[in-house]
């Protein structure tokens, strides 16, 4: 195995971990309860998928998930994406 192989899976291990220990601190705090309590974040601007520019400041007041995924990973990447827009998608249901 290589160690950019073993790299990928160590952080696919850590956002699966990230994903669980989130979901039990929703759970112990209740529905209404907010899961973190975080501090502001810079503002800053990035291009999306269809080149077009975004800015954070577009999503105030709403909850962010910022997820920065390899775009050459082609093996654990892919699987990571797609169990947190699992996640993701499951949680704006709630």
């Amino acid at each position: 195995m290589s160690r950019r192989w073993l790299l990928r899976a160590g952080v696919f291990i850590g956002l699966i971990a990230a994903i669980l220990i989130f979901t039990v601190i929703v759970q112990k705090k209740g529905e209404n309860a907010p899961a973190v309590a975080a501090a502001s974040s810079p503002e800053f601007v990035l291009r999306d998928q269809q080149n077009r520019l975004t800015s954070l400041a577009q999503f105030r007041g709403k909850v962010v998930v910022l997820i920065f995924i390899d775009p050459e990973c082609t093996q654990i990447c892919p699987l990571t994406t797609r169990a947190w827009r699992k996640r993701l998608r499951s949680s704006a249901r709630r």
